[in-house]
């Protein structure tokens, strides 16, 4: 029998009239007529060969092929149904998925509590979170790997299927050890910086990447002041790393986002700083980054409900500010 004139409809029927022993009870059962339960079983016999079942008006019962065919399709039609609700299970799994890979500075320091609050208001909607620098993060975003990228920096060119939504603008700030001096207005002195190693973070850090301008002003500063200075600096895989060396050492500095720079303030272990001589206004957009042809909707329910809690969150601040 060919493969092709197989079909799990026939393996039904014939299934079903075998515990029914009647063709009438075999069709209601199936939704078919008497005689539809009959033209499938002549076609299997006809494509098999043989006979499968024995019948008169008092008798029905399966031929030695009949039983055979029996085990064989009564196991096929077992492992179909079987794969039908695996794939219908791993098909929900992933439509009540949403995979994010998420930069670390608003992953640690930002976003957390809006992960809580969305994971409670759309229960429905499982978050997955991977935490990365930005440049893996769009990386993974182009391999299909997630579907929204949450970066600080856009490092790779977005072609013309992704699109870039800004969620809110972060200032890039200096930090210094908390034992450090500063002026009355909260500046450091250019001496006291040249003579400290500054803590980089990873070429694929967003931070290090918005802080090129920012960085390449204090060091024309301390040029200015000390000709053919040596440029000493130190790199760390994160920005937790970076703020526990600068916490730990007083020769150090960093430049880093104002969220955890306001964290580790607030805790006492570093200093937020002005530099003495330096005016830059830097800061940095966050975005989300995705495909505008795979916008699902638990996707559109995600952007949309960020969205809206960075705006309170923003309202919340100038209230408190204002306070």
């Amino acid at each position: 029998m060919e493969a092709s004139k197989l079909r799990i409809l026939d393996l039904q029927a014939f299934i079903t009239l075998v515990k029914e022993k009647n063709f009438s009870k075999a069709g209601a059962r199936l939704g078919m007529t008497q005689s539809s339960v009959t033209q499938v079983i002549q076609k299997l016999e006809e494509d098999l060969g043989t006979k499968l079942i024995s019948r008169s008006s008092k008798y029905f019962t399966l031929t030695g092929p009949g039983k055979v065919f029996l085990d064989a399709a009564t196991d096929i039609v077992s492992r179909f149904v079987s794969a039908r609700q695996e794939i219908g299970k791993l098909d929900k799994d992933e439509r009540d998925k949403l995979k994010i890979a998420v930069s670390t500075t608003p992953g640690e320091f930002i976003l957390p509590p809006f992960f809580s609050q969305f994971t409670a208001d759309v229960p429905g909607v499982r978050l997955i979170i991977e935490m990365c620098d930005s440049k893996k993060a769009i990386s993974m975003l182009f391999a299909k790997e997630c579907q929204v990228a949450i970066v600080g920096s856009i490092m790779e060119r977005i072609d013309a299927d992704h699109e870039e939504r800004p969620l809110f603008k972060e200032r890039l700030v200096v930090i210094v050890s908390k034992n450090a001096e500063l002026d009355g207005d909260g500046r450091i002195p250019i001496d006291a910086l040249a003579n400290m190693t500054r803590v980089d973070r990873e070429a694929g850090s967003g931070t290090q990447n918005e802080a090129g301008g920012y960085l390449e002003a204090i060091k024309a500063a301390i040029e200015a002041r000390f000709p053919g200075h040596e440029d000493r600096a130190l790199q760390l895989q994160s920005v937790q790393a970076v703020m526990a060396a600068v916490a730990s050492s007083p020769n150090t500095y960093a430049i880093v986002g104002e969220f955890p720079a306001t964290r580790y303030s607030e805790l006492g272990q570093v200093r937020v700083a002005k530099v003495q001589g330096v005016d830059v206004d830097a800061s940095r957009m966050i975005s989300a980054v995705y495909n505008k042809h795979e916008v699902t909707e638990n996707l559109r329910v995600f952007l949309g409900s960020i969205e809206k809690f960075l705006e309170m969150r923003s309202i919340w601040e100038k209230s408190e500010g204002g306070g």
